[in-house]
């Protein structure tokens, strides 16, 4: 488990030790409390969105898949950058496919930020290309849409 579940099921459980075993707590620290707890929450569903996001690559464009179920078409036309880039972020430090809508943000060292990736989840589209075979399909489907 990630180091993130893990503090957000010690903050549930904390509530629930409070709300139960503790009721002399102020309405306020609850409140409090349950906002953080609150928060965790979305935010686990936000980054677990993120994380198993899915693409469909074809020739009219790529195809973004969240939740198995919310979809977002980009054309090759919509893309101002497609390009292998290393990310580096806290725990990863990978080369990745990057298509952008905007001008993608680089470090002084060329690398991008995972950071910078994650607060744009609708305007960069980072997955992995792993065999030469699927980099070929993937500039081959971008060429012909310019074409």
């Amino acid at each position: 488990m990630s180091k993130r579940i893990i503090i957000t099921l010690v903050l549930i459980g904390t509530y629930i030790y409070y709300l139960v075993c503790a009721p002399d707590q102020t309405l306020v620290e609850r409140c409090v409390l349950g906002l953080a707890v609150l928060l965790c929450v979305i935010n686990q569903i936000y980054e677990h969105g993120l994380n198993c996001r899915k693409y469909h690559i074809g020739n009219e464009g790529v195809t973004a898949i969240w939740y198995r179920r919310i979809q977002k078409k980009y054309k090759w036309s919509d893309f101002s950058a497609l390009e292998m880039c290393r990310i580096v972020d806290w725990h990863t430090d990978e080369v990745q496919m990057i298509c952008a809508t905007k001008p993608i943000k680089k470090r002084e060292d060329g690398c991008v930020d995972g950071g910078w990736i994650v607060r744009h989840p609708l305007t960069v589209l980072c997955f992995y290309i792993s065999s030469p075979e699927e980099r070929e399909y993937f500039f081959r489907c971008s060429q012909r849409a310019d074409d």
